[in-house]
């Protein structure tokens, strides 16, 4: 039975919205957005979101676009039908003079719908709405929407499903003038007549071309990936690179790589030259992350989760298979180090020290992993004083 009917005002409004939540099928707290795909041969190259939804922005408006859209459980192309019953429901909201941003994007879609681009591809409405993120994508729009979702700090690195992304999106070439599928470059050339610059070739777009959070500064946007997370007061300087499904969590310095899955607390700081341990390929299922205030220092390297105010020496790479050797006394009151110790001290001996896998020590604070100048080997020593200092306050002030 319809409930919608001929809206008037703001309260029937609100009544309407009323009885879809009432309605026994009615999913509760979605995320949902309206934007513009671009297509070729069919096929969705991008789609930008200009405003992305969690589940407590906007409800009303999420309960009407569930209500007319049939309920979709996946993304897809709105119908001119869709887009005009909901801006006609929308109308008392139309001179209230407050900024109604998801009005705006919906008729931004409408406005662009069948708009040809220069290169000529097609331009369409598309509309996402999830109810739940912990099932996996289910076309091209709905992946764009998760990568917005992180990117506008919606949701977190690891807290959307991306299970299956790269087979439903189409390597295309990233031009100024727009999106091309990669093998059509140059038919699309000869077809306009026209030279086009090609940024980049990939199934990812660069993060900036379509959100730009605030407070953070990228010195090269072509380093930052659609889909990454960038806390507020984040800096990523020219060589820095952060990966889609990964990122950092507050003010951080970021001159390193954080590879895909990576995220980094707080006040820490990734080196120039420092490599993080993704999750893309090779076999590595071990989620990589730092506490608050760490200190990656240059060219080191991080294969292990690691808790706060960390320091790996310059030039060391820290993978769960490399062997460090911890002193029972330097740790002696630590519960997570002397549980280690004492697990792997065969019974009876008590040893001075014991060489374990740096996996085994997963989470640990307050920790120096450096190279003994004399010997060689790898060890974890307790912080004590040692402080690497902080931040620059005036460089995330942002």
């Amino acid at each position: 039975m319809a409930v919608v009917n001929d809206i008037q005002s703001v309260d029937d409004f609100n009544e309407v919205v009323k009885k879809i939540k009432e309605m026994d099928d009615f999913p509760g707290p979605m995320y949902y957005g309206f934007g513009v795909g671009t297509f070729q041969d069919g096929k969705l190259l991008s789609a930008w979101f200009p405003v992305v939804n969690g589940p407590e922005d906007n409800t009303g408006m999420a309960a009407l676009a569930w209500y007319i859209s049939d309920h979709p459980e996946d993304p897809s192309v709105m119908a001119e039908s869709e887009i005009t019953e909901m801006q006609r429901d929308l109308l008392p909201f139309k001179d209230d003079g407050k900024d109604h941003p998801n009005i705006d994007a919906l008729r931004l879609a409408r406005e662009c719908s069948g708009e040809t681009t220069e290169l000529g591809l097609k331009l369409r409405p598309v509309r996402v709405i999830l109810t739940d993120l912990n099932t996996p994508p289910t076309d091209a729009a709905d992946v764009y929407f998760r990568l917005h979702l992180l990117s506008h700090r919606k949701v977190k690195p690891h807290g959307v499903n991306l299970d299956g992304m790269f087979g439903m999106l189409q390597n295309v070439a990233w031009t100024d003038q727009g999106p091309v599928l990669a093998s059509e470059i140059d038919r699309v050339r000869l077809k306009t007549q026209r030279q086009v610059h090609v940024r980049l070739i990939d199934k990812i777009p660069h993060m900036a071309d379509f959100v730009v959070p605030s407070g953070v500064r990228i010195a090269n946007t072509a380093q930052v990936r659609l889909g990454a997370y960038l806390g507020e007061g984040t800096t990523v300087m020219p060589a820095g690179f952060v990966n889609f499904n990964a990122g950092t969590l507050g003010e951080a310095m970021i001159e390193g790589r954080i590879s895909a899955g990576v995220t980094i607390d707080n006040g820490t700081d990734v080196g120039g030259g420092v490599s993080t341990l993704g999750t893309l390929s090779g076999g590595n299922d071990v989620v990589i992350s730092t506490g608050k205030d760490c200190l990656l220092e240059a060219n080191s390297g991080l294969g292990i989760p690691i808790g706060d105010r960390v320091r790996v020496e310059a030039g060391l790479y820290v993978k769960g298979t490399t062997p460090i050797s911890v002193s029972r006394w330097s740790w002696k009151g630590n519960d997570l180090v002397t549980a280690v110790i004492d697990g792997t001290t065969p019974a009876g001996r008590t040893l001075d020290h014991v060489v374990v896998k740096a996996e085994k020590l997963a989470g640990i604070s307050d920790a120096i992993f450096r190279r003994n100048a004399k010997t060689g080997t790898v060890e974890v020593i307790p912080r004590g004083n040692s402080i690497w200092g902080e931040l620059n306050a005036d460089l995330h002030a942002n």
